[in-house]
């Protein structure tokens, strides 16, 4: 196992990038089986944590929202629908103003 020292620890919080900490090990562990480059390395931890804070201020968003728990488009498409009523009302005064009718 990576042994991450302090310096490196320091370095990382004073950066604000105390979150690559918890993931350092596994990407370096990958990074060399994979033998990825030093540079590939850094994009792909440098990933990580643009997508651990997308998700932290997501969860922080919703938190203050008030939401009670998180839905997808996908899994709420029943709140998409638009009353029948409101579909046909549109329809017929587009095909109205094309005749030249007033409604």
């Amino acid at each position: 196992m990576l042994e991450i020292s302090q310096s490196l620890k320091t370095v990382l919080k004073r950066l604000k990038l105390s979150g690559l900490l918890a993931t350092l090990p596994d990407r370096v562990a990958y990074a060399r089986k994979a033998k990825l480059s030093e540079l590939d390395l850094l994009e792909l931890l440098l990933q990580d944590e643009s997508e651990r804070r997308d998700h932290k201020n997501l969860a922080q968003r919703l938190d203050r929202a008030g939401f009670e728990e998180e839905q997808t488009l996908e899994a709420s498409t029943g709140m998409l629908r638009l009353p029948s009523i409101a579909i046909v009302s549109a329809t017929s005064s587009r095909s109205d103003s094309s005749s030249g009718k007033k409604t």
